[in-house]
């Protein structure tokens, strides 16, 4: 076996590994089997996607087709129904110059495979299709893979599985692929992936709809060992391109836990804090080896609540401040020494000369961690949320005094003592409380800019007519303008949700220009 050959192996048998810690997770916190989503809402009418592909062979009518298939998808839970689904067939059929064309493309790509090679050709035939009737950024090549299987998983969904947006998103988590050039290569992945490294496609299929809703913080040791593949790398003289992928997990996990939990410990911490992830490359070379993440304080250049990986173990603590400023390390010692906290010791990073040496290679001249340190034999067991925001509550005093703030130990000014009241009061987090975070998931789906053009209108008006946005009274306006727009003004409007929800100037200036820039009002 030649060295590539080993380390594929070798990056196989750690996908596996952390795939096979969420499928633990998973069914810890589900009753895996109870409830098959797809026997209940899709089975059922799979027979009736047949005649419609048969009605498109025999007619090649495509505009009957896509009215056909439109209101099939609409009239079961068919998780087709939306921009990923249907509305790339409704484009296809809307933007495509050759009907008959596009007629030939689809039955082809919509007809079960022979075989993974029949499969990879007809969902690249079908991207470059989308390619080639592209306008501005849709319809999406990358909804290629998705299209077409989902048409084949209605013969047998255990031998094809369906590249669920949710399913490809989870792969990406999994292996660390940031894009494919190739969407005939994407599906072959995720075949790979839902049949051999899991072996039950309807069981990965479950396992990634849940990462994707939950977002649940799961830890392994099988981190610590891609931490210690990267170790040694530079000294045997390996190519640093052969560690990207290993970085992108690592920093793809950090980015995850990073944005899970932000704002639980902004909470515990009593403060606002931000999640910070490392850069893909140490050095602009040489792909990194560890996996931190940092939740800072706003405006202190990197004073925050860190949680740091290598291949040894996992510290939780204080980051106390950053490198570079003269002395700040020493004065930070110096309010930890005379302030400890039991079970928290002074780790030295990487370039550090104080502290002591757990492994960390990371970090420059006088970054430390005031943190407690956990062997990697205990990550298994771990509940990292809860260690995190131990880690957080614990830190608060310190980060408050090396902010300038308050000096440790003293009272505060009695917020926390009216938040435990509220909390005691209220029952924070109350159900209401976890609706509104679930439906803000949604509603950030619904306006990605990667959708906004395609998003059905009815969709969007949800976010402002339910009450779920947070009770803003009737939008009779609003509503009129949208549905008395034409496709021009629409779209102007769509991009002032774009500019308003995304654009680069600060809110404050995005939502002026919005209520006075003629261009941009609505």
């Amino acid at each position: 076996m030649t060295d590539r050959e080993d380390l594929q192996a070798s990056e196989r048998e750690l996908q596996h590994r952390w795939h096979q810690a969420h499928i633990e997770r998973f069914e810890a916190d589900t009753e895996y089997g109870s409830v098959d989503w797809r026997a209940q809402n899709i089975t059922p009418h799979a027979e009736e996607a047949r005649p419609l592909l048969e009605t498109l062979r025999r007619t090649r009518d495509l505009s009957s087709f896509q009215t056909a298939t439109d209101r099939w998808v609409r009239s079961f839970s068919s998780g087709y129904s939306g921009t990923a689904g249907q509305m790339i067939i409704n484009q296809i059929t809307k933007l495509s110059p050759d009907p008959d064309n596009a007629v030939t493309v689809l039955l082809d790509a919509l007809s079960t495979p022979l075989d993974l090679e029949d499969a990879v050709r007809k969902i690249r035939i079908l991207a470059e299709h989308l390619e080639h009737i592209r306008v501005g950024s849709h319809p999406s090549p990358k909804r290629a893979p998705f299209v077409a299987s989902y048409y084949w998983s209605l013969d047998d969904p255990r031998a094809w599985p369906v590249a669920w947006p949710k399913s490809t998103d989870y792969l990406d988590y999994c292996a660390g692929v940031l894009d494919y050039d190739d969407q005939g290569d994407r599906y072959a992945e995720l075949y790979e992936f839902a049949t051999q490294l899991d072996g039950d496609p309807l069981r990965f299929e479950q396992v990634a709809a849940w990462w994707a809703d939950t977002r649940p913080v799961v830890v392994n040791e099988v981190l610590c060992d891609r931490a210690a593949l990267r170790e040694g790398a530079k000294k045997r003289g390996d190519a640093p391109e052969r560690y990207l992928g290993n970085a992108r997990v690592l920093v793809g996990v950090a980015k995850h836990i990073g944005s899970a939990l932000e704002s639980e410990v902004s909470e515990a911490a009593g403060r606002t804090l931000k999640a910070h992830t490392p850069a893909l490359k140490w050095d602009g070379v040489w792909p990194r080896g560890d996996l931190w993440v940092d939740w800072r304080v706003p405006g202190s250049h990197g004073l925050a609540v860190r949680m740091w990986l290598n291949s040894r173990g996992i510290a939780i603590g204080l980051r106390p401040y950053p490198s570079g400023q003269a002395g700040a390390t020493e004065r930070a010692l110096e309010l930890i020494k005379s302030h400890q906290l039991p079970g928290y010791q002074v780790l030295a990073g990487g370039g550090s000369r104080v502290g002591k040496d757990v492994g960390f290679i990371g970090g420059g001249s006088g970054v430390v961690v005031y943190a407690r340190w956990m062997d990697r034999d205990a990550l298994s067991s771990m509940d990292l949320t809860s260690e995190v925001l131990k880690s957080a509550g614990d830190v608060a005093p310190l980060i408050a005094e090396l902010n300038g703030e308050t000096a440790a130990g003293q009272e505060d000014d009695g917020l926390k003592g009216i938040v435990v009241e509220f909390k005691e009061a209220t029952g924070y987090p109350t159900p209401g409380h976890e609706q509104d975070k679930a439906d803000r998931k949604d509603f950030a789906k619904l306006l990605d800019p990667e959708e906004l053009e395609v998003v059905d209108p009815a969709d969007l008006r949800r976010i402002w007519n339910t009450g779920r946005y947070g009770g803003t009274g009737p939008m009779s306006v609003l509503n009129t303008s949208i549905r008395d727009a034409d496709e021009a003004e629409y779209q102007r409007i769509i991009k002032t949700f774009e500019y308003l929800c995304w654009g680069e100037d600060p809110a404050a200036v995005r939502i002026d220009r919005v209520l006075e820039d003629q261009d941009l009002r609505v």
